[in-house]
């Protein structure tokens, strides 16, 4: 027993042993085991964080495109907006400029409304194809005596006129070119009914007339230069104002210089045609001549200069009765004008000189003018 006992305990711990090894083995088999799962698991992980990382960005670059979308929606919206703006602005701009132009449609209307009616109501013109003015204003030698220069009578029948005959053709079998036209003295070119002007406007001391030009307009006198600036002569307000004499002239037009304005008008009213002196090659030729009436004579006046000069130029302090330094007037006019027309002009004279705006408001252009006749009305 005691025998086999040992066995048995030798056994056992054979057993034992062996289950110990084998519990070892098998503690290390599943260690192993263990271990093995846990690289299996760490080499696992970097894989998985790979996949992570990996898939990561492209979360993120989903993300920035939802953003960028969002932006792009949100900078589109932006863009309306600010587009709606900037149309809205340009809206009103366009607006503007339309009332704008609406409004100087309206005051250049009415400017004409009144000043034709002026027209109409006291000045009669000839019409210039019925009318022709011998060279300085004289007429032909014989009519001035009551003659006719076609040579017929009163009756209509040829006198002494072997190269006229009554159907207007000369002796050739041409047609006269003068055949039709009355030849008149350049103070019978228009009539002004000044005194009933007067009467109902008594600024009014004057009227200006261009031979063969749309400038015929009242004059006007306050004393100063500035009622008149933006007034009519019938007291309505308007862009184009009047005609007016300057404060420190006199109003009967008998100083050495007189200084007469009116503005440049668009349309070309007012002074608005006196630009074709400096832009119409040979404008001056055939508008050489105006005339001022007053309330007893008809002046007329022969353009002997024009040019541009500085708002503030000297000229504008020759003025009034006792006006100075004419003769330095007459060289300073005559030295900056565009053209030299060769009309002589002294010191005694009676020089009228036309000022209108330009586009530069530091310059005017100056029309200057001399009486060279005179006829009592």
């Amino acid at each position: 027993m005691k025998k086999s006992g040992k066995k048995n305990k030798k056994g056992y711990q054979k057993k034992t042993a062996g289950k110990r090894t084998g519990n070892v083995s098998g503690q290390t088999r599943k260690a192993s085991r263990v271990s093995g799962g846990k690289s299996e698991k760490l080499s696992k992980r970097p894989q998985r964080n790979l996949e992570k990382l990996s898939k990561r960005p492209q979360s993120n670059s989903v993300a920035e495109d939802q953003d960028g979308k969002e932006i792009d929606k949100l900078l589109g919206i932006e863009n309306d907006r600010t587009r709606n703006i900037l149309l809205i602005i340009g809206g009103v701009i366009v607006l503007i400029a339309l009332l704008g132009l609406l409004y100087t449609l309206m005051e250049y209307g009415k400017s004409d409304r009144i000043y034709s009616r002026a027209q109409k109501d006291f000045v009669v013109i000839l019409p210039e194809e019925d009318v022709s003015v011998a060279e300085n204003g004289k007429l032909p030698q014989g009519e001035a005596q009551g003659e006719n220069p076609t040579g017929a009578d009163s009756g209509g029948n040829a006198q002494g006129n072997s190269n006229q005959n009554p159907n207007g053709k000369d002796a050739s079998g041409l047609e006269d070119e003068s055949a039709g036209q009355q030849t008149r003295e350049w103070y019978e070119l228009a009539s002004v009914a000044l005194e009933r002007l007067q009467a109902a406007y008594p600024d009014v001391v004057g009227w200006i007339f261009f031979e063969n030009e749309q400038i015929s307009y009242p004059i006007v006198y306050s004393g100063d230069n500035e009622k008149y600036l933006r007034t009519t002569y019938t007291g309505r307000s308007a862009t184009a104002g009047s005609i007016f004499l300057d404060g420190e002239s006199t109003p009967d037009f008998s100083d050495p210089h007189t200084l007469i304005y009116g503005h440049n008008m668009k349309n070309l009213s007012m002074f608005g045609r006196l630009r074709y002196y400096k832009t119409e090659k040979g404008y001056y030729e055939d508008h050489r001549y105006f005339q001022i009436f007053t309330g007893g004579s008809i002046y007329r006046y022969e353009i002997f200069a024009y040019e541009d000069i500085s708002a503030y130029s000297s000229i504008y302090d020759v003025y009034g009765a006792d006006a100075v330094d004419i003769s330095g007037l007459l060289r300073e006019l005559r030295k900056n004008s565009y053209q030299d027309t060769g009309v002589e002009v002294g010191a005694s004279d009676h020089i009228v000189t036309l000022s209108t705006c330009t586009g530069d408001g530091d310059t005017r252009m100056i029309v200057s003018a001399v009486r060279v006749d005179e006829h009592a009305r």
